[in-house]
Parts: structure tokens; sequence; C-alpha cells
């Protein structure tokens, strides 16, 4: 029954997020749409937000536990993935695509009760477990502009939209512009030797790494929410093993296929555990890196109008 109610409102959900026809035929079934797509967002809201005190939060999380909505969520973001990634042309492993994407829906799924039980007692355990880097911003360590400095230079650190080539900046020593931290590929926090050991039996990476850089580079993305960037980042991690060679599905007979979704659910667990603390700390550092690049800009034009002024006075 839990997985006919989820089928009716994602089907109700995803009829509303369609296209707008605005004719005056239509309008009062536009209407009915908004209604549909604002129930669900308050249906949806109710039951992933937790911010009262654990004791209210725990009782809602005992009747979440027994509603449709991680179920929903689950279903929407994996059918969404499946109808911008396509089945491309790799025909014969349309079976292997299809039964990974009903396994993405269970292990999404999961992971949305975890995400959510994580919030709930987060303030217990994170001071305990998550330890992000502390950033400290020092403005003497900030480089002087450098006129010379090419694309190819290995001091480069990426060229502005306006054509400036950014030099190393002791300040952000991984930068690379646009964003203030290069992604690193995917590591899994205090699951990490979890994460090696399944690394030894079979080297996903290869394929989770794309998923795992862009998971950092929506943490460095302005705008964007903790919550977001992770709902999206199990499906793609997961949606990832497709990858996985259609002669080794069947000689391993997805016994590989499940242990790399596996290995997603662990660096998506790792990732959410530590969410609020390292996605403060990335919107912090993305925040300053682009007010020095602004700065930088602004010198590097100066001090080029200044070299142009004193060749035209000799």
């Amino acid at each position: 029954m839990r997985y006919v109610i989820a089928l009716l409102l994602l089907l109700s959900s995803l009829y509303s997020d369609g296209e707008e026809n605005q004719s005056t035929a239509d309008l009062q079934l536009l209407m009915l749409q908004k209604e549909q797509k604002s129930f669900y967002k308050r249906f949806e809201a109710f039951f992933s937000e937790y911010d009262d005190t654990l004791l209210e939060n725990s009782a809602i999380y005992a009747l979440d536990m027994m509603m449709p909505d991680e179920d929903i969520l689950a279903m929407k973001k994996v059918s969404k993935n499946r109808l911008k990634q396509r089945f491309g042309s790799q025909y014969l492993k349309i079976p292997q695509i299809i039964n990974n994407d009903f396994y993405n829906v269970l292990l999404s799924s999961f992971y949305y009760h975890v995400q959510d039980f994580s919030r709930i007692n987060d303030k217990l355990w994170e001071e305990v477990v998550c330890d992000p880097e502390t950033f400290h911003y020092d403005q003497i360590k900030d480089p002087e502009p450098n006129l010379t400095l090419k694309q190819s230079d290995a001091q480069s650190r990426g060229v502005t939209q306006n054509g400036i080539v950014l030099p190393y900046n002791l300040n952000f020593p991984t930068a690379y512009y646009p964003y203030a931290a290069e992604p690193d590929g995917c590591s899994a926090e205090k699951l990490q030797d979890v994460y090696d050991v399944a690394n030894e039996l079979f080297d996903d990476d290869i394929w989770l790494k794309e998923a795992c850089d862009a998971h950092d580079r929506c943490y460095y993305t302005l705008g964007t929410s903790s919550k977001e960037c992770n709902d999206q980042f199990i499906v793609k991690t997961v949606d990832s093993c497709n990858q996985i060679d259609i002669a080794d599905t069947f000689f391993f007979m997805g016994t590989r296929n499940s242990l790399c979704g596996m290995k997603a659910f662990t660096i998506s667990v790792a990732a959410n555990a530590c969410a609020e603390k390292y996605f403060a700390q990335a919107q912090k550092k993305q925040e300053t890196y682009l007010k020095w690049v602004i700065k930088y800009e602004r010198a590097y034009k100066a001090a080029k109008a200044k070299m142009v002024s004193e060749v035209f006075q000799k």
C-alpha cells in the first residue's frame, strides 16, 4: 500500500511539473495542477524538515517511517535522471540499466530515511564525527597582480570570465577558477576504511569520481543547499555503476553492480553525515574566493593601465 500511495503521488507531482498551457481552455486544469503541486510540496516539507526539539522530531520521524515521501523523492530523482541520461547507444545494456534504476530507487529511498535520521540527532554527534578544516582568510597572503602569467604556466589557476589568468593564492591552495577548491574525487570520512576495502575488490572510482566531483562543485556553488546537493549525489553515484561492462555483469552475476551500488551508498551517507558543517565551510570559502577574484581583477587592470601609461610617457 505504501508504494501504491507513492506511485499515485509521484504521478500527480510529475504531472504538475509538466509544461503549463496558458490557453483559456486549460486555465482550470492549470489551477488544479498548481494545487496538486502545492499539496505535494507541503506534504514533502512536513516530513523532511526537522528543526524542532529532539522529542518533537522523533515523533515526526516515527510517523514519517510509515509515509511514502522518501519513496516518492527517490522515484522522482531516479526517473528524472533517466530521462536526462537516456539509454545512449548501448542498447544491449538497457536491461542492466533498468535493473540498476530499480536498485537506485531502493538505495536512494533508504538513504533519504538515513538523511532524515541524521538531521534529528546531528547535534548529538557532529562535534565528535565532523571536523572540517577551518578556513581563515589572510589578506597578506594574496598575490600581487602578475601581468606576464599565462594560462599554461604552472602557477596558473584558471582564467576568469574577463580573460584574466589567476595566480596561485596561499589562501586557496586547491582553488581552480571558478571554484575555491578543485574537486578531488571520492572520500568517505569515517567510513573510509570500508570504502578502501571495497576498492580492493573492485576499483569503481573511475566511474564514481565524476559524481563525487559534481557533488564537490555543488557544495562550492553559491545559492545551493547541502540537502539539494546530497539528494542528487546518491542518485548520480548509483547511476555511475551503469558503466560496468555487461560482460562483467554476467560473469559476476550482478554482484559487482551491487557492490558498486553499496559503495555509492557508503560515500553518500558519509557526505550527508557532516553535510551542514562542510557545506557551510564550502559556501564561506567560495564567497570569500569570488570576492578575492573581483579584487584581483581590479588590481590587475589598474596595474596594466599603469604599465601602459608608463610606456607612453617614455
